[in-house]
């Protein structure tokens, strides 16, 4: 059997797909959508189209091997409260089902975001979000 690469991805902003790109791929792997067709967030912070941020904060094992950090689920929120988006728009990848739960809990006060998505790596896999 004869593999093929499927070179064009469209889900990752292509400064995320860069690194795969590169380990992986051999810098083959190209992106279906362009940086000006990704409109940049508006908030009180400078992200672009996508953030990555650092909180200090204590990891607590939860149920299993879990581990959840409420400061990190309280500065989700925060930020979530500075973006001028639609909450169907807004998508939280966290790797843990505990931190999960955490940030879940911490969006219920947030009026209309019950359709913030928030889920696990793998909850977001195939995600356009």
């Amino acid at each position: 059997v004869e593999a093929h690469l499927l070179s064009v991805q469209y889900r990752m902003h292509h400064q995320i797909a860069a690194f795969p790109s590169w380990r992986f791929y051999n810098s083959k792997l190209r992106t279906g959508v362009h940086p000006e067709e990704r409109h940049p967030l508006t908030s009180d912070y400078d992200f672009g189209n996508f953030g990555f941020v650092h909180v200090d904060g204590l990891e607590k094992g939860a149920k299993g091997h879990s581990k959840a950090n409420l400061t990190e689920a309280s500065c989700v929120k925060h930020i979530i409260e500075s973006i001028n988006c639609e909450p169907d728009d807004i998508g939280v990848i966290t790797p843990y089902s505990a931190q999960v739960a955490a940030i879940r809990q911490e969006l219920r006060s947030l009026p209309g975001h019950a359709g913030t998505q928030v889920s696990s790596v793998d909850g977001f896999q195939g995600s356009e979000k």
